[in-house]
């Protein structure tokens, strides 16, 4: 298909391609390969322009590193370590290995037969505040939501292979449910659960399943489960992540059930206002602009805020000297070690911006995309863009793959995208219930399900720190010689882990422990070394 669409088009064949893709074609004509990515970046591509000669490309950063030397160098990218110890992931096309590049989503690049390759052109973007469909009103807005996820659904049921989906018991997995049911019956519904009750979900996900007649297959993990998974999840990793193991585990346990492809609910947070950020980053922004009347007393206020030894008393000083931008505030929300911790890191490279070490081209095109639109639509913007795109699309591909399992994401048609962009934000915002557009537009979705509290997937990390894997992560942290390698103060694994022992109430101080674990076991297993 896509070598006809080719010779008809040309490049333009691109805009009439949907759903995910990344792939190579040469151009015997033209003597030049084609390399081109999906619009959201559901499926990666990586390429590397060896010293030696010559540029490599794959789905994998791995698979590149084992081009071996001399062709590759294995050097960590200290502009990408910097992203990664800001955010848990690295963000933008560095990759953690120097040289290692991806193509950006919605791009496409030529390179010529000597091997150099052209920059990347961009063939769609989320729409702009000027070029938006904005709905008449509210129930036209519903109908048209339901509208547009029914005929996602109808496209990505369409395979040679039966198609399941993950169940959760959740807002998006059960309106998926709902409405890929009134598709196909009898479709597989894989749900996991497991002995700790705070974690499981299995009761409500068990109801729905059975009201629509699905083929339901429950798989129950014992901590001893998780825990033995845990090594074979860091040996997968393609890129260290913090926010990988949960896609790992239901992955494995769909490919277990003997699935081969699965439907997912990503992206139904970005798009309907499901996460805390919705109302969280507004608030602090509103904060910082009243705490700009109190002039240099700021800066005190930071000062004061940092005394409280904790994840939130950080964030909450640098809310007070972070600027006055929703994109600003929005990554200070989602960072791991926020701006103050950085002098422990490698020296910051200039191309990156100061306060959270991400790449400073794209916190500044952030800041363009979200220009003229209501707080809400410009928090779904900013996720769309960072979260969904560098953590849980990356990781969801990395590890539904490493299990040989096929992901779809219905809630990221392009339809369905540029329609959620034009919706005024007011009608995202929670009522009586949450997602209310979602949930509008399924219609029939059980009110156990939607009227209880947000649970998400929480594992037990703080727990398991302190029992089972504190030995394992204690040898990252204490192994000196990899984090001189490295460039960091050594003093800085030693840090996290007594802020994490004395302090029982935070979540966000096992995310530092394990996003420093993370990245010392990629390093270890793939030999790097600092440039």
């Amino acid at each position: 298909m896509i070598l006809k669409a080719y010779r008809a088009w040309g490049p333009a064949a691109v805009h009439q391609l949907e759903g995910m893709f990344a792939f190579a074609l040469w151009d015997a004509d033209h003597r030049r390969l084609w390399l081109c990515r999906d619009r959201m970046g559901i499926k990666p591509l990586y390429y590397y322009r060896s010293p030696k000669g010559g540029l490599f490309f794959s789905s994998e950063v791995r698979s590149l590193l084992a081009l071996g030397e001399p062709w590759i160098e294995r050097q960590i990218d200290r502009s990408a370590l910097s992203s990664y110890f800001a955010q848990g992931s690295v963000w933008g096309s560095q990759t953690l290995v120097a040289g290692i590049r991806s193509l950006e989503p919605g791009t496409y690049s030529f390179v010529r037969q000597d091997g150099t390759m052209e920059s990347p052109t961009p063939y769609w973007k989320l729409p702009t505040a000027d070029h938006r469909e904005i709905p008449s009103d509210r129930n036209t807005c519903v109908q048209n939501i339901r509208e547009l996820l029914q005929n996602s659904l109808e496209q990505h049921l369409v395979s040679d292979v039966p198609v399941g989906l993950f169940l959760s018991g959740g807002i998006d997995s059960s309106a998926l449910a709902i409405l890929a049911s009134k598709v196909q019956r009898g479709l597989d519904a894989i749900t996991l659960g497991f002995e700790q009750t705070d974690l499981d979900e299995s009761r409500l996900a068990k109801e729905l399943g059975k009201k629509l007649g699905m083929h339901h297959h429950f798989i129950r993990r014992t901590e001893k489960d998780l825990l033995d998974d845990f090594p074979t999840f860091l040996e997968k990793l393609d890129q260290p992540s913090i926010d990988g193991f949960n896609t790992f585990l239901v992955s494995k346990a769909a490919r277990e059930a003997g699935l081969k492809v699965v439907l997912s609910g990503l992206g139904a947070d970005e798009l309907f206002g499901g996460y805390p950020t919705f109302w969280q980053v507004p608030l602090a922004l509103r904060l910082r602009k009243i705490s700009n009347l109190f002039g240099p007393a700021r800066v005190a206020l930071a000062f004061l805020a940092r005394q409280v030894p904790s994840m939130h008393a950080d964030k909450m000083a640098s809310v007070f000297v972070r600027r006055s931008h929703i994109v600003d505030l929005q990554l200070l929300r989602r960072e791991i070690f926020v701006r103050e911790q950085h002098l422990s890191f490698p020296q910051q490279a200039p191309t990156l911006c100061y306060t959270s070490g991400v790449d400073d081209s794209l916190v500044e095109s952030l800041r363009g995309s979200v220009q003229g639109f209501a707080p809400e639509t410009q928090i779904s913007l900013i996720e769309l863009q960072t979260y969904l795109r560098y953590v849980l699309l990356r990781d969801c591909d990395n590890f539904s793959m490493a299990n040989s399992l096929e992901l779809r994401v219905p809630f990221l048609s392009r339809s369905l995208l540029e329609y959620m962009i034009g919706v005024p934000g007011k009608w995202k915002r929670p009522a009586d219930y949450p997602k209310p557009l979602l949930v509008d537009a399924v219609g029939d979705l059980p009110k156990a399900i939607y009227l209880r509290k947000k649970q998400g997937f929480h594992l037990p990390w703080a727990a398991w720190l302190r029992g089972p894997l504190r030995n394992l992560l204690l040898s990252y942290l204490e192994d000196q010689e990899l984090w001189r390698g490295l460039g960091i103060n050594t003093e800085l694994p030693r840090k996290v882990w007594q802020q994490f022992e004395s302090d029982s109430t935070s979540r966000g101080h096992a995310s530092r422990v394990l996003a420093l674990s993370c990245l010392a076991s990629f390093v270890k297993t793939h030999r790097l070394s600092a440039t």
